[in-house]
């Protein structure tokens, strides 16, 4: 049997994700019988189980320290293009200039030309890519073609293997399995303890706070995962503010409905939108 890709059991996760959720708005829309919603928790329960069996999967056979989502796994192939297109001018230049040998002109136009990839690299992105604060300072400098090469950016895939501590990775490496499992989790005790109560809460804020208690200390080299870190940190706040019982009885009540009276007091449609949308984002399946 063929192994599922890294980003194929990504997407994976992602179709069915969507197709749950579409299965809840329509079931919110069409059936009012808490029972009905009641077995409808637990079918999601079970799919969100084989969600995490093929993400724990794909995530310990893939080279990767962290599980990144598709979302932010496309948001950034745009930015791996203009990088992949970067290394492969400072590729060509230095192939060309080896054969050849430099020229004291033609060094002189080199330099210039990789000041300006190494400016344009930085200013997008760094990318997949190592490189050193003084490397504009060296190459203004420095006459010496060894000199030169040493500044050249370094592909994080040369020193992936070296570059973490066994101390700081194995917490991390559990930290991502816990994160990973987490939804499988909180949605059982949702169904075992009621969507009103504070117990599946408080057993998803344990188990997020222990993954970012595990995660402290981890440097992030690569775009993707201090993307996808700062992506999780968006949606753990988000999350938390929607999920009930905080919501229904302390923001919703407390302070939405409140403020949201008072400013649409003469235009009740655009308060409803509001709130309609935000009950789409509070969607079982999106605050797990």
């Amino acid at each position: 049997m063929e192994s599922i890709g890294e980003f194929d059991g990504e997407k994976f996760v992602s179709n069915i994700t969507r197709i749950e959720i579409l299965a809840e708005q329509l079931l919110n829309y069409s059936v009012r019988s808490p029972e009905t919603h009641r077995i409808f928790l637990e079918a999601v329960c079970v799919v969100e189980l084989v969600k995490a069996s093929v993400r724990l999967v794909n995530f310990l056979r893939s080279q990767r320290r962290m599980a990144v989502s598709e979302v932010v796994h496309n948001s950034l192939q745009p930015l791996k293009q203009v990088v992949a297109r970067k290394s492969t001018q400072i590729e060509e230049i230095f192939t060309v200039e080896e054969r050849t040998g430099p020229s004291t002109t033609r060094r002189d136009v080199m330099q210039k030309e990789m000041s300006s990839i190494i400016d344009s690299m930085k200013k997008k992105s760094n990318l997949c890519l190592k490189i050193n604060a003084d490397v504009e300072q060296r190459m203004g400098r420095s006459g010496k073609w060894v000199g030169l090469l040493s500044s050249l950016p370094i592909p994080s895939d040369f020193y992936r293997a070296y570059r973490f501590k066994d101390s700081v990775e194995v917490p991390f490496k559990i930290g991502e399995i816990i994160h990973i499992l987490r939804p499988a989790i909180y949605c059982f005790a949702l169904s075992m303890y009621g969507t009103q109560s504070f117990k599946p809460f408080a057993i998803s804020l344990v188990l997020d706070l222990l993954r970012l208690l595990l995660q402290r200390k981890s440097k992030f080299f690569d775009v993707e995962e201090k993307e996808e870190m700062r992506h999780r940190i968006v949606e753990l706040i988000t999350n938390y503010f929607l999920r009930d019982p905080l919501y229904t009885y302390h923001i919703k009540a407390k302070l939405l409905e409140p403020v949201l009276n008072r400013v649409f007091a003469k235009a009740p449609i655009i308060r409803n939108i509001i709130f309609y949308i935000i009950e789409v984002r509070r969607s079982v399946c999106l605050l797990l």
